[in-house]
């Protein structure tokens, strides 16, 4: 038991993969427990991401993490973090409470009834940490959205207004508005930005639904 929390047989401080003089890392759920640098770690446990990695402080070995943003998943929390989603949680999440327009209660418990549909090993609620979660994810999607993150300290600079989007139907010269507008005449000076939202409000209107309406009604054999 001794032997099997500290060095045991491994001293030195060498790899065992590459012979190299940092082996400080060793793996609490692969085989052996044979020490590694970080480079030989990392490798091995590129596609392991929920092995356990502990590293040599000279006194025990000290639990820490990999990095999990490279591994697509979301950490609950920014200090110690203990469980996390995956990406594509998140993004179902937000596309089936848009669309389906569910709350987090009723999805939360969709995702637990497809773990244990009979209720006898129901996991550890994870409710309120999903809820943080899902507020910081829509928090970070909505600073992506508006670009932020292709600026050098976007998120702290990021000011009132940053985030707002501009409405393609309200004028804006050099965007909708035609060359010339201020020397059109006083009468007509109106117009260009009415013909404009008319039609955005009116290709806004029309869907595709008509297209797919005809087909349905001239081909009778797909209707029963």
């Amino acid at each position: 038991m001794l032997r099997s929390e500290g060095h045991g047989d491994l001293r030195g401080g060498m790899c065992m993969l590459c012979r190299g003089p940092c082996g400080v890392f060793r793996c609490d759920d692969c085989l052996g427990g044979r020490l590694e640098c970080s480079g030989c770690c990392l490798a091995r446990h590129k596609d392991l991401p929920l092995h356990i990695i502990q590293k040599w402080n000279n006194v025990y070995f000290q639990k820490i993490s990999l990095k999990l943003l490279q591994c697509d998943w979301f950490p609950a929390t920014v200090y110690q973090p203990q469980t996390c989603p995956t990406f594509q949680l998140l993004d179902l999440f937000h596309i089936v409470t848009l669309t389906g327009k569910l709350s987090t209660h009723e999805v939360y418990k969709s995702l637990e009834h497809l773990t244990d549909n009979l209720d006898i090993n129901v996991p550890k609620t994870r409710y309120r940490a999903l809820m943080r979660m899902i507020r910081m994810w829509h928090h970070l999607k909505l600073m992506k959205h508006a670009g932020r993150g292709n600026f050098a300290n976007g998120l702290i600079n990021t000011q009132s207004g940053h985030l707002a989007v501009a409405c393609p139907a309200c004028p804006m010269p050099d965007v909708n508005i035609p060359e010339g507008w201020k020397d059109a005449p006083q009468e007509l000076k109106s117009v260009s930005p009415c013909l404009f939202k008319m039609s955005f409000s009116a290709n806004i209107r029309s869907g595709p639904y008509h297209f797919y309406h005809k087909t349905l009604a001239t081909a009778s054999t797909t209707i029963c």
